[in-house]
């Protein structure tokens, strides 16, 4: 089942992550020799935002229904991507799908309460660094949100659907994978399941 099964409105997010070299954003060698920071870039990066996006998911949904707020239910489905282009840091491309009764609009990193800022809390969570450390790590695109809703006209939803795919094939360019370094560069929810 895929997600749109699982909620009727729904909403898709695109997301860039970027991973710090010794402590710094920064691609001048000269500025990567004495760290600042400790950052946990181990195996499993990935699985630890999810993780931490879907806690604080979980958390935010409790806090919701405890203020007698109606809550959605809002699983997290994701499919991301890794890549390193010019730059000596890697990077990663996601789309978030979430329910759209729950999550819209995807909101601003820096504003308490918004799935954007709950993104970058479970980025610096995973990268075992504060909030104020990944700041400029998580990159919100021109145009991050598309919403599809499975109860549109058949005509609409296609439509829908087409630019969500355009949107995706980025995603899926051959160019800037990293190659032969035996780490997944692809990853997503639960394909058995389907994704959209």
């Amino acid at each position: 089942m895929g997600a749109l099964e699982l909620y009727c409105r729904m909403l898709l997010v695109r997301i860039d992550l970027r991973i710090p070299i010794n402590g710094m954003n920064s691609d001048n060698p000269l500025e990567r020799d004495v760290p600042i920071c400790f950052v946990n870039i181990g195996v499993g990066l990935i699985k630890r935002f999810i993780a931490s996006l879907n806690a604080q998911i979980a958390t935010d949904q409790m806090n919701k229904a405890k203020e007698g707020k109606r809550v959605y239910d809002c699983p997290l489905n994701y499919i991301w991507v890794r890549e390193r282009n010019t730059s000596y840091n890697e990077h990663y491309h996601l789309v978030i799908m979430v329910n759209q009764n729950s999550y819209y609009p995807f909101g601003r990193l820096h504003h308490e309460g918004t799935l954007a800022c709950m993104v970058q809390k479970a980025w610096a969570s995973a990268l075992g660094l504060t909030t104020d450390e990944v700041e400029g790590l998580v990159h919100i695109p021109e145009r991050p949100m598309y919403t599809l809703n499975r109860n549109h006209p058949p005509a609409q939803l296609q439509k829908d659907l087409g630019e969500v795919a355009l949107r995706l094939a980025y995603l899926a360019k051959n160019e800037t994978k990293v190659l032969g370094d035996g780490h997944r560069n692809f990853g997503c929810s639960n394909p058995r399941k389907g994704l959209i």
